[in-house]
């Protein structure tokens, strides 16, 4: 299997790693009572980020939409809160996917960093 690193800046047009991602999503526990990642609004992606945020020293920098050139496209960069320090940037082309793809990235770098040890 490939990186969680490589995975998230998969480009969703390829099914099957969206599809592997979005499974990923659904096994944390922010989405335990939903039987489909459709069943998850925005909202609630969005809080479970903050929710993240607020327990763990990570911060969602910038989401930053680029219209300049084509394909337009949106990076997030996502920052170790304490050390000011760059972790990764992720990019996506709705912002739907970058909250899934920034929130999946984050939970299982804030459990391996801070949860596991």
């Amino acid at each position: 299997m490939a990186k969680l690193k490589d995975i998230v800046n998969c480009d969703y047009s390829d099914r099957k790693l969206k599809q592997l991602i979005q499974e990923k999503l659904m096994e944390l526990p922010f989405f335990a009572k939903y039987e489909d990642i459709e069943d998850v609004k925005f909202d609630q992606l969005e809080a479970a980020m903050m929710k993240l945020m607020r327990k763990f020293p990570i911060l969602l920098s910038y989401i930053l939409f680029n219209n300049m050139n084509e394909p337009h496209f949106y990076s997030v960069m996502i920052k170790e809160a304490e050390q000011n320090q760059h972790v990764i940037t992720i990019y996506a082309k709705t912002l739907r996917e970058a909250f899934e793809k920034s929130l999946l990235y984050s939970y299982h770098y804030c459990k391996k960093r801070y949860m596991e040890g």
